[in-house]
């Protein structure tokens, strides 16, 4: 923590390059981590935003980075679907983000230049939650005197089970030793009681 404090007084002095600022962001995101805000996947899920980032503009400073920038930031990825571009758009805006509020930049270039390019991701109910924002979930949830809640919330996120699986799973559907869980069934609020999952 102090190595990271130290860097980030000596880079305010300066104009910071996407290089140097990419360097304190995995501090911010290992201290974070270290203090449990994080889950260490959230780090290897940014790792490549951020090397790409160093490879489009990483010399360039903060302040410079533009349309022309983030237009090549975006020239390996033309060929993924626009949601896949959008997942990279984001995350480059969460990390200039924090050089906002670390008075590194001014602006962020993103999410104007999202919007200019019409970049959307195609419509398919309610998006799923962002690893940052599951890990601000966890640490609320974390909170609660029943604990059981968090390891509810957890299971369903990482396996996918809906909440009427959820309910209905019984101790017979659950094998420890191997690490599996049956979704035998869900529970019907409407009457139906126990029914065929889908």
């Amino acid at each position: 923590r102090i190595a990271v404090e130290t860097l980030r007084c000596i880079l305010r002095e300066k104009n910071v390059t996407f290089d140097e600022w990419a360097a304190i962001y995995e501090g911010i995101l290992d201290e974070r981590i270290r203090a449990g805000e994080l889950h260490p996947r959230t780090k290897g899920a940014y790792a490549p935003t951020l090397k790409r980032g160093r490879e489009a503009f990483g010399s360039f400073h903060l302040r410079e980075i533009g349309n022309p920038e983030l237009r090549r930031f975006l020239e390996p990825y033309a060929h993924l679907r626009p949601a896949t571009r959008l997942v990279h758009l984001r995350q480059l805006s969460a990390c200039l983000t924090v050089a906002i509020g670390d008075r590194y930049l001014d602006t962020n270039p993103v999410p104007a230049f999202t919007k200019a390019a019409k970049l959307k991701a195609p419509k398919r109910g309610k998006a799923p939650f962002e690893d940052v924002e599951l890990e601000r979930l966890w640490s609320e949830i974390g909170k609660l005197d029943e604990k059981v809640y968090l390891f509810v919330c957890r299971f369903s996120v990482e396996t996918g089970a809906r909440l009427g699986e959820l309910i209905a799973l019984d101790w017979r559907n659950v094998d420890l030793l191997n690490g599996r869980v049956l979704i035998e069934y869900q529970y019907d609020d409407r009457g139906g009681g126990l029914i065929e999952p889908k």
